[in-house]
């Protein structure tokens, strides 16, 4: 597959094998930032259906029942509560793969990875 962005930089990517046509779709927006699904009321866009759906929640749900014992904050969605007690308690159960720094979300752990390690992952993807 080839890929082209704004700047006409090509990148070919190795073709992955997916079982449903669906799945080998969302992959490939991971490489070309399409994002085909839009809020109708604030207008933000997302990579996903599921990611356009829990945002809605913010404009539908009211209630916020997932309350901080720590502070004053509260949250419409436990996952969301469970973020937030993690900086009040300083919680980092996530580690770097490389280097076994701590964070307190997964998505950081991978996101440093990608991006600090950036040189040890080609070489190791090489072999």
């Amino acid at each position: 597959m080839e890929i082209k962005f704004e700047d006409e930089i090509e990148i070919n990517v190795e073709p992955l094998c997916f079982a449903e046509k669906e799945i080998t779709i969302r992959h490939e927006r991971i490489h070309t930032q399409k994002k085909p699904y839009q809020c109708t009321i604030c207008d933000k866009i997302f990579l996903y259906k599921g990611y356009l759906i829990r945002h809605m929640k913010i404009h539908t749900t009211r209630e916020k029942s997932f309350k901080c014992s720590h502070c004053y904050r509260a949250f419409s969605e436990n996952s969301r509560l469970t973020w937030h007690m993690r900086t009040q308690s300083e919680e980092k159960p996530y580690e770097c793969r490389h280097c076994d720094k701590p964070f307190s979300r997964n998505f950081y752990s991978r996101y440093t990875s990608k991006d600090t390690h950036w040189d040890e992952t080609i070489s190791v993807q090489a072999l």
